[in-house]
C-alpha cells in the first residue's frame, strides 16, 4: 500500500487533475487566438486574412496529427508522446512571438503548434483511462472539461492582458505559462 493511499487518496485522481491541466492549458491557447487576430495585424502590418492562415494551418496540422495521436501513444506510451508533443508546440508559440514576416508565423505558429497540439488530447485521455476501471466516466468527465474551462478562461484573461501589456510580452507570457504547465505536469505524470 502506497503512502498516498493511506491517506485515502488514490493516485488516480492526481493523474485525473494532471490532464484536467494538460487539457486546460492546450486548449487555452488554441482557444484565445481570436482575442489576438486585430492586434496581432495591426502591430504586424498583417491583414486579418494572412493572421487567420496561421490558425487555418494550426487546425489543419492539429486534426492530421490527433488522428495518428492514438497509434502514437499505443507505440511509445502517452508521457513520450505529450513530452515530445508539448516541446514542439512550445517551441512553436516561442518561435511564433518573434515572427515578423507571415511565413515564420504559418510555420512556428500554424505547422510546430498545430503539430505540438494535435497530440495533447489523447495521451492525457489515456492516462486517465489506464488509472480507472470504476468512476470511468466520472474522471475522464472531470479532465476533459479543462477543455471547456480553458475556452472560457484564457480569452478574458488575453484581453485583459493584451490592453495591460504589449502584444508581444503578452504572447511569450503564454508559452511560460504553457512550459510551467507542462513540466508540472510531466514530473506528475513520470512520478
Amino acid at each position: 500500500m502506497t503512502q498516498s493511499q493511506k491517506k485515502g487518496l488514490f493516485y488516480g485522481w492526481i493523474i485525473v487533475m494532471t490532464a484536467f491541466t494538460v487539457i486546460f492549458l492546450h486548449l487555452s491557447i488554441r482557444g484565445s487566438f481570436a482575442v489576438f487576430l486585430k492586434p496581432m495585424g495591426k502591430d504586424l502590418g498583417w491583414s486579418t486574412a494572412k493572421v487567420s492562415i496561421g490558425l487555418s494551418l494550426f487546425m489543419l496540422c492539429y486534426g492530421v496529427t490527433a488522428f495518428f495521436a492514438g497509434r502514437s501513444v499505443d507505440k511509445f506510451g502517452p508521457r513520450r508522446v505529450m513530452f515530445l508533443h508539448g516541446v514542439l508546440m512550445g517551441l512553436g508559440l516561442i518561435l511564433s512571438s518573434y515572427a515578423v514576416e507571415p511565413w515564420q508565423f504559418y510555420l512556428t505558429y500554424g505547422i510546430m503548434g498545430g503539430i505540438g497540439a494535435g497530440a495533447l488530447f489523447v495521451p492525457p485521455t489515456v492516462m486517465v483511462r489506464k488509472w480507472f476501471v470504476k468512476d470511468m466516466g466520472k474522471a475522464l468527465g472531470f479532465a476533459v472539461s479543462g477543455a471547456g474551462l480553458g475556452f472560457f478562461v484564457a480569452p478574458i484573461a488575453s484581453m485583459y492582458l493584451i490592453e495591460i501589456v504589449y502584444l508581444a510580452v503578452c504572447y511569450e507570457g503564454f508559452w511560460a505559462y504553457y512550459y510551467a504547465g507542462c513540466g508540472l505536469s510531466h514530473s506528475i505524470y513520470a512520478g
